[in-house]
């Protein structure tokens, strides 16, 4: 399954191998066969060694041209039987007042770890511009909470990298990052390890194993709902969803469940560390695979990733939203009102205020639909229009309250839309594309079965917006290809002062759709053929773009052109025109467009 992950932020995550033995260089062979006594036979009282090794009574120093140590961890699971010592064995191998360190017997640190000095760079915060500087070929990588990391490639020993903060020497490694199969397969990586659960230098924490500079984000809290709360996850994880039936955060670059958010108090799911096919790293989530509870409101639900079952865990299913009413029909031609609804526009004192009000009110709590957001006037029964019998739903304003974000409240104590004289308005909120819209499907292409609600090239939803309807474009089919789909609007009267506005989101970071705007003559003849025929071919040869989004925000975000001198539009003054937006993105996910208007 793919693309089940969107609102996260940018986080590699890292695989650890275990210490191995590569970097030791000490061979005790010549224990046996220089005739000295093996400090492995029980029957020895072991002495502390000399530099080669083998048991001395003589000179207890190591000489440091020859004894020094790579650096590794002291506990060294690599060492074997052929090395001077391993963690298991330091006391028989080495004797009273030692450490194994790389499979070496270094004096409980007397000894420098790098007699001969460490490599040139620096563990810097490259992700705000710092260098990593040194001989070794770096990269800059990044954790949670915008923390980064210096990665130095293709060190033979720990002594290549560059030296730990002072206090942090033995936290250096040279093992290979990313693990058999990686995308740094079979190369060396110098990196600072607290996979043990070692304290980072200062002004660094442990992610994922690795420290990081910046600032401990800690763990996300509650396993929060973002499949009907969008950003939910942001800064603290990724959300895990097919984007309608199921999602829920996760934590990522966990090496055990303690790295885990406690769960809620409700249900007996327990936090679980799940590893993620094709090195995806780890995250943490509410398991279930065995029966367990989950928490109020949450259901269990079998996840699989790349074909490869991951078990099961609680996740968030769809909240059915509310309708919204009280739609503004004072700068919508079209009939934006809902079912029961009738366009209110009697307001003496201001006869350019409209608003769809639900006729027969007698209870509010009941009988009327939600109010939209922002302000905190509530519904309330109120006879304001002669042309209905009985009392409609109104937002009431009449002790001062304040009206939802958008709204005035009339002389006659109620929230209503003030004409703002617009060419065009749309909000999408009747949940169909609106009379004289356009969707053009050119690519043809089948979509994922994660997207099939979007049934056409565009679609009205609010799957990834929820109780706010919007326009929906897809580039995620089955098999993967290029989107080629058009969103066209009726024809726009364009003075030198009309201002094109939208929203544009692409929920899913890690797979963001980008778009082209076209703005053209509406009596153009190749545009004429495009809308009738369903071929841009002529269309595109004669037109291009007045912006290009490579990749739109994660949050809805507000785009304009101008027809101003010197502005894009300027060209098409006087002019009806067409607003075409094209989905031309490859193998992305979701694009939604949202309050598209022009002034006049």
């Amino acid at each position: 399954m793919k693309k089940l992950v969107y609102l996260f932020p940018a986080v590699i995550a890292l695989g650890f191998a275990g210490c191995s033995d590569d970097a030791a260089t000490a061979d005790t062979e010549a224990d046996t066969e220089d005739g000295t006594t093996d400090a492995t036979d029980p029957t020895v009282t072991p002495t502390e060694p000399t530099a080669s090794g083998s048991s001395s009574t003589t000179d207890p120093t190591i000489d440091p041209d020859t004894g020094g140590s790579d650096g590794s961890t002291t506990d060294a699971p690599g060492c074997d039987e052929d090395d001077q010592c391993t963690d298991e064995t330091v006391e028989a191998d080495c004797g009273a007042n030692f450490e194994c360190v790389a499979c070496l017997c270094v004096p409980d640190g007397d000894a420098p770890l790098c007699p001969d000095g460490w490599g040139g760079g620096e563990y810097a915060d490259c992700g705000s511009g710092e260098e990593c500087g040194g001989e070794l070929e770096s990269v800059c990588v990044g954790g949670s909470n915008d923390a980064s990391a210096c990665l130095f490639l293709g060190c033979e020993d720990t002594c290549d990298c560059p030296a730990p903060p002072k206090g942090f020497e033995d936290l250096g490694r040279c093992e290979d990052q990313f693990g058999p199969g990686g995308m740094l397969d079979d190369i060396n990586d110098c990196f600072l390890d607290c996979s043990g659960g070692e304290s980072c230098p200062d002004n660094m924490f442990c992610d994922g194993g690795v420290c990081f500079v910046g600032e401990d984000p800690g763990a996300i809290p509650e396993y929060g709902d973002c499949l009907n709360e969008v950003g939910t996850c942001e800064d603290m994880g990724q959300c895990l969803s097919d984007g309608e039936s199921f999602g829920a955060c996760a934590t990522n670059g966990c090496a055990d469940a303690s790295d885990c958010s406690m769960a809620p108090d409700t249900g007996d799911a327990e936090p679980t560390c799940t590893d993620l096919p094709d090195d995806g790293g780890s995250i943490c989530t509410l398991g279930c695979s065995d029966g367990e509870t989950c928490p109020d409101g949450m259901i269990c639900v079998s996840l699989a990733l790349g074909g490869a079952d991951i078990g099961s865990h609680c996740m968030w299913p769809p909240v059915e939203a509310p309708e919204v009413g009280f739609d503004d029909c004072a700068n919508n031609p079209e009939a934006v009102c809902l079912d029961g609804e009738v366009c209110v526009s009697d307001d003496a004192a201001d006869p350019a205020t409209a608003v769809c009000a639900q006729a027969g009110c007698t209870d509010p709590t009941t009988d009327c639909r939600e109010v939209p957001p922002g302000g905190d006037a509530v519904a309330a029964c109120a006879e304001i229009d002669d042309t209905s019998p009985g009392e409609e739903c109104v937002v009431d304003c009449s002790g001062a309250e304040m009206c939802p974000t958008g709204m005035t409240c009339a002389a006659a104590g109620y929230c209503t839309w003030e004409d703002a004289g617009l060419a065009l308005s749309e909000d999408f909120l009747p949940g169909v594309l609106p009379g004289g819209w356009l969707a053009i499907d050119v690519d043809g292409l089948p979509v994922a079965a994660q997207v099939a609600y979007i049934s056409d090239a565009w679609v009205v939803s609010e799957t990834v917006t929820p109780a706010n309807p919007a326009v929906y474009s897809t580039s995620f089919y089955d098999p993967a290809g290029t989107s080629d789909d058009w969103l066209v609007t009726p024809a726009i009267a364009l003075s030198a002062t009309s201002v094109l506005s939208w929203d544009g989101m692409a929920p899913d970071m890690n797979f963001p759709d980008g778009y082209e705007v076209y703005v053209a003559d509406a009596t153009d003849l190749d545009l004429m053929d495009f809308v009738m025929n369903g071929d841009p071919t002529a269309f595109l040869a004669a037109n291009t773009p007045v912006l290009t989004i490579a990749a739109e925000e994660t949050m809805l975000t507000t785009r304009t052109l101008s027809a101003a001198a010197g502005e894009p539009l300027e060209g098409l003054v006087g002019s009806d025109v067409r607003v075409l937006w094209r989905n031309n993105s490859t193998d992305q996910f979701v694009l939604v467009l949202d309050n598209i208007s022009v002034t006049p």
